[in-house]
């Protein structure tokens, strides 16, 4: 038999590029944000980027 080896935990970031979509830095905090919130809304889930960036501007993508 073959040597077992531990599952791979997808970092953040490649989550979403294993969809398809090319993941730009800014966009990281954005998908933490909402994977680990419950149903949250635009204004907490903008509260839960910057807590972690600092700042955005709504623009951003």
């Amino acid at each position: 038999m073959g040597t077992m080896t531990e599952p791979r935990i997808p970092t953040t970031a490649a989550e979403p590029r294993g969809a398809g979509p090319r993941v730009k830095a800014a966009r990281v905090p954005l998908h933490e944000t909402v994977r680990d919130g419950e149903h949250l809304g635009v204004d907490a889930t903008a509260s839960g980027v910057r807590d972690r960036v600092g700042h955005i501007s709504p623009r951003s993508s």
